[in-house]
């Protein structure tokens, strides 16, 4: 993650945005950490666990100091701090930006290029996908800790994306979690309708899009609340507390024993999508910029 600036005429303001192996603004070339608007917040959240897992995950190594001192920096210079959720704010918060300087702009997905799909019919074993990086920092620890609990039920895990955890813990994984592997592109909407429900237990994330791309598709998400707020507990899907296993394998197990709650979830998913479309994520932005210039002076 790296700080931008950027320009809205006579504000200063300072896009708080996630990189890797990327090009900023100023030519400069990142080199390759996963970071997130959470900041240091995140990078001590995931050393922690890290801690309370060894063997599962590389040591992460911490950011320079000056890197910290940046952000400060830039922080103490802008009018505005904008961060993509309010887990980010409260981050943030705790870095020592004042709250008044902090607004939230969440992401958004392109939904002009394909249609809606229908809502989820889940018949048969439930299938629950996980899509994204398997790290330690994604919760991946509690997940199995959920499908170890639930091995007497239909349901089976599905984990695409790139596995980061070591292959010894991989091989003691129970047998009802299918890992995919890296997926293209082009294959996410097909991974996405192999599915009935998107988890996501993760400890720390600046918003965590893949939520925003599983309700397109029509997947009730089970989530922390420790990323982008998207989800309403018990309406598009179950938000668990952090760093628990039993409590996602309750979530889960819910799901399971009630089909008519995930079609009605998958219902009101591809409802609450249409929330963060481009358009809406372009309105909200100006809102924010007329609201925040009338409150500055400007």
């Amino acid at each position: 993650m790296i700080v931008e600036p950027m320009r809205i005429p006579e504000i200063k303001l300072i896009h708080m945005k996630r990189h890797s192996d990327a090009r900023g603004f100023f030519g400069e070339t990142f080199s390759r950490r996963e970071l997130r608007d959470a900041g240091i917040v995140h990078e001590d959240m995931v050393i922690e666990e890290t801690k309370l897992w060894p063997g599962w995950q590389t040591f992460p190594d911490r950011m320079p100091q000056r890197y910290w001192d940046r952000r400060k920096a830039e922080w103490e210079l802008a009018d505005l701090v904008l961060v993509n959720s309010e887990w980010s704010r409260q981050a943030t918060i705790k870095q020592g930006v004042r709250a008044d300087k902090i607004v939230v702009v969440p992401l958004a997905i392109d939904l002009s290029h394909e249609s809606l799909p229908p809502p989820i019919e889940a018949a048969g074993r439930l299938q629950v996908l996980w899509l994204g990086n398997v790290l330690i920092s994604k919760g991946i620890q509690y997940l199995v800790e959920a499908a170890r609990l639930l091995q007497d039920r239909e349901i089976d895990f599905l984990l695409a994306g790139p596995v980061g955890i070591d292959g010894i813990v991989v091989r003691d994984f129970p047998a009802n979690i299918k890992i995919l592997g890296r997926v293209t592109r082009d294959q996410l909407s097909s991974v996405y309708r192999r599915a009935h429900v998107f988890v996501l237990p993760t400890i720390s994330d600046g918003f965590a899009v893949t939520q925003l791309e599983a309700m397109a598709h029509g997947l009730p998400v089970v989530i922390t609340p420790n990323c982008g707020r998207v989800v309403t507990d018990g309406k598009d899907g179950l938000v668990v507390p952090v760093r628990d296993g039993k409590a996602l394998a309750g979530a889960l197990a819910r799901l399971d024993s009630d089909r008519d709650l995930v079609r009605e979830m998958s219902v009101n998913a591809l409802a609450t999508i249409r929330n963060y479309d481009l358009p809406s994520n372009a309105r909200l932005i100006c809102d924010i910029t007329r609201r925040e210039r009338s409150r500055l002076g400007f």
